[in-house]
């Protein structure tokens, strides 16, 4: 066997080799052998060997040495596999940790009878608000919407409080008129923004997807316990947005569901129904027990889903959402008094389907493909037995989308001034 004293030059060409002793050599002490005496055959010339098998030596080594490398890489591919299988697992695990956590202190708030006289000789009416396209976790730059407007996890936090108060006042304004004992809350999907939706999505993010989905489950609860404060039955219907992951098997809607149920578990007055698919078909009728229909049989067919499968014509989903309603009547074999979506980031409505609008506001794709710029906002319905939809009006999460005052230049939207140093602008 040949010693560590082959690194020496001079120590090589004293030395006495056989092909056994070639064969044992490393590639780096082949090489260094090559090295000194110029080139394979040339070592098997000095020491009287066979060249070809001196070169066949040469080529084995190299040979060994490529698989090693592959075997290497193979290793160290498997080794990252391993890990990133370790931390999907310490994903999920941080998200039932820290929801198992929550839960413990995400104690029911009781219904408490309004202190206004609910008026009880009229018929009986249902408040159904919608609630879709939060975003949670998606960063919009006033730059990229002309100013007008901006959109963050921490801004997210401030329109909860602002949806909550405004939900109150629309509220108590029904109560005045007409008794309300049932809330039909319908969370139409893209709760929070996600990852891996669209490229480059990363940079427009404020939150990581475990981040994302436990604080909207967190804060989607709160809102849902909050409600239950203020009625004495709350039913929310939950279906899934388009907004999850292309690369998972997961709907992150679905998940977000899933906890939020699981911390309104001893809310008594509350029951959250998840559905399994795209769409939910809600019957509303004497007999379910939403409210009291009085002398009234008509039974009402309400079909919720997000609204994305539908194509953009003019960048706008109007005329896909009358199709769907039309086939989607044909294919169910059920007249569907009207859908309930959300999708497309704006609020509006026909007879046949009311479309829910946003919390965040105008973003960069949105000014930039269809040039809106709608006031954040969700909608609120007001249900009668007989006549169905009586009664609409928008929860504003913001004031009024405006863009800031001129600077000295006149200039009203977000700029650089060169040189920086000159100007209001800079």
């Amino acid at each position: 066997m040949v010693e560590d004293s082959v690194s020496s030059g001079d120590k090589l060409k004293d030395l006495s080799l056989d092909l056994d002793a070639l064969r044992e050599m490393s590639l780096m002490q082949l090489l260094e052998l090559r090295s000194n005496y110029g080139s394979a055959r040339s070592v098997a010339k000095a020491f009287g060997l066979a060249v070809r098998s001196v070169q066949r030596i040469f080529e084995e080594a190299l040979d060994r040495d490529n698989q090693t490398v592959a075997a290497s890489y193979f290793e160290s591919r498997c080794k990252q596999l391993e890990r990133d299988a370790e931390q999907l697992s310490d994903w999920r695990q941080l998200i039932s940790d820290t929801v198992v956590a929550v839960a413990s202190k995400f104690k029911p708030i009781p219904f408490v009878r309004p202190k206004r006289k609910q008026v009880s000789q009229k018929d009986e009416h249902m408040v159904i608000q919608l609630i879709s396209d939060v975003h949670v976790g998606e960063m919009v730059l006033p730059e990229e919407v002309s100013g007008i407007s901006h959109y963050s996890f921490d801004e997210f936090k401030r329109r909860c409080a602002t949806f909550k108060e405004a939900f109150t006042k629309l509220v108590e304004d029904i109560r005045d008129s007409y008794p309300v004992p049932t809330l039909m809350l319908v969370f139409n999907g893209d709760i929070a923004t996600s990852e891996g939706v669209f490229p480059l999505q990363l940079s427009r993010n404020d939150l990581r997807l475990n981040e994302q989905i436990v604080e909207s489950a967190l804060h989607m609860a709160d809102i849902v316990r909050y409600t239950a404060s203020l009625f004495p039955k709350v039913i929310a219907y939950c279906v899934p947005g388009n907004h999850s992951p292309r690369d998972i098997t997961f709907n992150s809607d679905a998940m977000i569901y899933t906890l939020m149920s699981a911390l309104l578990r001893e809310q008594e007055n509350a029951h959250v129904i998840v559905s399994d698919s795209d769409y939910c078909a809600v019957r509303v009728g004497p007999d379910d027990g939403f409210i009291d229909f009085g002398n009234c049989s008509d039974e009402t067919n309400i079909l919720i889903t997000h609204g994305h499968q539908v194509k953009f014509y003019m960048s706008l989903p109007y005329y896909g959402w009358d199709r769907m309603l039309g086939r989607l009547s044909r294919a169910l074999d059920l007249h569907v008094d009207f859908m309930l979506l959300g999708h497309g980031h704006t609020d509006a409505h026909t007879d046949g389907w009311h479309s829910n609008g946003n919390w965040m506001g105008p973003t960069g794709y949105v000014m930039g493909k269809m040039q809106m710029a709608g006031r954040p906002s969700q909608r609120m319905l007001l249900f009668h037995p007989k006549h169905g939809i009586t009664w609409s009006a928008q929860v504003f999460l913001t004031d009024k989308l405006r863009l800031p005052e001129p600077d000295e230049y006149g200039v009203r939207t977000p700029h650089t001034v060169w040189p920086k140093s000159a100007g209001a602008g800079a």
